[in-house]
């Protein structure tokens, strides 16, 4: 991330910053992941008359024309509202929220990185690959249950079930969260697990 000198005019590359972009509503566009997007494609859209600041890192951008000041953008906030999408993706990270970072059969405690997904009725006897046949497993339990039906110890803990948006959603800000700048912090409200402050 770039260091921040308040002593002075410092111009940072604009690919080192970072921008949260809003809705109309003052609420991330996106918490899943996070709608965020280069300070240089804030700026076009600054421009465009699409989008307007709402904070900003305090460091000028060095622009040919001296007429123009503008300090490169944290926040910026859509002037026209968006219709979000009501049909949650099924991904590895996705199903990560909805079953809480725990593995269905041994409740091992899962990560974006060490998550599986398992079909809880096989692919190969016939099941599906959709929300109500797919459940978080850790690597081991997806390799020692293979093709097993979902009985006895491949039971999953928790029947599979298929999220609304809203729901994973809330699921989601069970989860640490990382924000580039402190900046972002009030636009994440009722967040209940960590924000990560990186700058």
């Amino acid at each position: 991330f770039p260091s921040h000198d308040t002593n002075s005019c410092k111009v940072i590359k604009m690919i080192e910053y970072k921008t949260l972009v809003l809705n109309a509503d003052y609420t991330p566009i996106s918490v899943l992941p996070l709608h965020v997007i280069s300070a240089k494609q804030a700026v076009i859209r600054l421009f465009a008359e699409t989008c307007s600041v709402v904070s900003d890192y305090g460091v000028p951008i060095k622009t040919p024309n001296p007429n123009i000041r503008l300090n490169w953008p944290s926040v910026i906030i859509r002037k026209e509202y968006v219709k979000r999408t009501q049909r949650p993706v099924l991904t590895k990270t996705s199903l990560l929220y909805r079953d809480r970072g725990h593995c269905a059969y041994c409740n091992a405690k899962l990560s974006v990185e060490t998550i599986t997904r398992d079909h809880v009725m096989p692919l190969s006897k016939g099941g599906k690959d959709d929300w109500l046949n797919v459940v978080a497993a850790c690597p081991t339990c997806n390799y020692l249950k293979s093709d097993h039906l979902p009985v006895g110890r491949w039971k999953p803990a928790v029947k599979p079930w298929h999220p609304t948006h809203e729901q994973l959603i809330e699921l989601r800000k069970l989860f640490p969260v990382t924000v580039y700048h402190s900046s972002w912090v009030d636009y994440l409200p009722a967040w209940k697990g960590e924000v990560k402050v990186a700058w």
